[in-house]
C-alpha cells in the first residue's frame, strides 16, 4: 500500500514540475528584474506542488524584500538540471508535506530524497541546507526527535529540521517561523559579507594602479627624454676616447717601426764597416 502511494507521490511532482516549468522561467525573469540580479537565491526543492509550498515563499518575500526564491521540482527525468539549478543558489530548503501520504523523507522504504538531500548538502554545505516538515497534526520537540530517530540523515545533512502545522498559527509554527527567519538572515548577512569582501578587493587592485594623471605622466616623459640624452652623450663621448685611443695605437704603431728601421740601418752598417776592415 505504501509502495503504491510512493509511486503516485512521484508522478504527481513529475505533473506538477511539467505544469510549472513554463510559469517557472517567466515568473523567475520578471523577479529578477524588480529583486536584483545579485540578492540571495533561495531555493525551495520538493516534489509536492508549488502550490503546497506558497505559504512558505509569501512568508520569505514578507520577511525579506530583496531575495529571490526559486522553486526546484524535483522529478525523475530532471536530474541534471536540478542539480545545475541547485549550484546558483545560496541557501536550499528541502520541502515535504505529509499530505502526499506519510513522513518519508530519507533512511527509510520509499524515502523520496535520499539522493537529492545528500547532493544538496555536498554541493553547498551541511549549513546551508534546511528541511522543512509541513501539514503535521502535532509539531512538538518530541515528534521532532521520533522522526530524527527513524531518518537521522536528515540532521546529518542539513542544518535544521523544522515542523509546521497545517494551519500555521500555533506558538510551535511561531517559533519554526522566527528560525526560518534566522537561517536566510545567516544567508543574506553572509552574501553581504561577501560583497564587501569583493568591493574591498577591487579597491585594493585599484589603488595598486600605476597613476594616469596627465601632468605626472608628462614628467615621466621628461625625466625619460633627458635619461635618454644623457646615456647618447655618454655614448658620444666614449666614441670620441675610443677614437683617441685608436689614434695613439696608430702613433705607437708608427713609432716602433721607425725604431725598427732605425735598428736595422744600424745593424747593416756596421756589417758593412766589418767587411771593409777584412779587405
Amino acid at each position: 500500500m505504501n509502495s503504491d502511494r510512493d509511486r503516485q507521490q512521484v508522478c504527481l511532482g513529475e505533473e506538477t514540475a511539467r505544469e510549472t516549468d513554463g510559469s517557472q522561467k517567466r515568473d523567475m525573469d520578471s523577479l529578477g528584474q524588480s529583486r536584483g540580479r545579485n540578492g540571495v537565491v533561495v531555493g525551495i526543492s520538493s516534489r509536492s506542488s508549488e502550490n503546497d509550498l506558497k505559504w512558505l515563499k509569501t512568508f520569505i518575500y514578507s520577511e525579506f524584500k530583496t531575495i529571490i526564491v526559486k522553486y526546484l521540482p524535483i522529478t525523475n527525468r530532471n536530474q541534471y538540471s536540478w542539480e545545475e539549478e541547485v549550484k546558483k543558489c545560496n541557501v536550499v530548503i528541502l520541502y515535504h508535506t505529509k499530505n502526499q501520504g506519510r513522513i518519508n523523507i530519507v533512511d527509510i522504504d520509499g524515502a523520496l530524497y535520499d539522493k537529492e538531500l545528500t547532493y544538496m548538502s555536498n554541493t553547498l554545505g551541511r549549513d546551508k541546507v534546511l528541511v522543512v516538515l509541513d501539514d503535521v497534526e502535532n509539531a512538538s520537540e518530541d515528534d521532532r526527535q521520533r522522526i530524527l530517530e527513524k531518518q537521522p540523515s536528515i540532521q546529518r545533512l542539513s542544518s535544521q529540521f523544522l515542523i509546521f502545522t497545517e494551519y500555521k498559527n500555533s506558538e510551535a509554527d511561531s517559533s519554526k517561523k522566527m528560525d526560518l527567519r534566522m537561517f536566510i538572515d545567516w544567508a543574506v548577512q553572509s552574501s553581504e559579507k561577501k560583497e564587501i569582501g569583493k568591493s574591498q578587493d577591487r579597491q585594493t587592485q585599484e589603488s595598486k594602479r600605476p597613476e594616469t594623471n596627465p601632468d605626472q605622466q608628462m614628467e615621466k616623459w621628461r625625466k625619460l627624454t633627458a635619461s635618454q640624452d644623457q646615456c647618447r652623450q655618454k655614448g658620444k663621448k666614449s666614441a670620441k676616447i675610443q677614437e683617441h685611443c685608436r689614434q695613439k695605437e696608430s702613433e705607437s704603431a708608427t713609432s716602433q717601426g721607425q725604431c725598427r728601421r732605425r735598428t736595422w740601418n744600424q745593424e747593416q752598417a756596421k756589417v758593412s764597416a766589418g767587411r771593409r776592415g777584412r779587405n
